[in-house]
């Protein structure tokens, strides 16, 4: 974990806030009709919306650690960040309903 526990959390959180409020453009670049979601193993498009986010935020997460400390985030944070994207799995699917889908 980087230097400071809570400072890594917060810094985690705050970019999964920022990869929930970009909802909305994610959900523009996959809106797709013709995406075929079965390839993928859903059953419903809500599901793809909500994977494509969580997958945003560990990437908004992982770029951000790179420019902060320089090196690729090691996989413990990477965990940590996991186990806080699962625990507010609530709050990106409130993003991914508030979309209408």
């Amino acid at each position: 974990m980087a230097e400071n526990e809570e400072e890594s959390i917060n810094i985690i959180n705050e970019n999964i806030d920022k990869a929930i409020e970009m909802t909305p453009v994610i959900f523009s670049l996959f809106g797709n009709e013709n995406i075929d979601i079965a390839q993928f193993g859903l059953t419903n498009k809500s599901d793809f919306y909500l994977g494509a986010v969580m997958v945003s935020a560990l990437d908004l997460i992982a770029d951000k650690y790179m420019q902060r400390y320089a090196k690729p985030i090691p996989d413990t944070e990477k965990i940590t960040a996991l186990s806080i994207i699962l625990r507010r799995l609530p709050d990106f699917k409130k993003a991914v309903t508030d979309l209408g889908i």
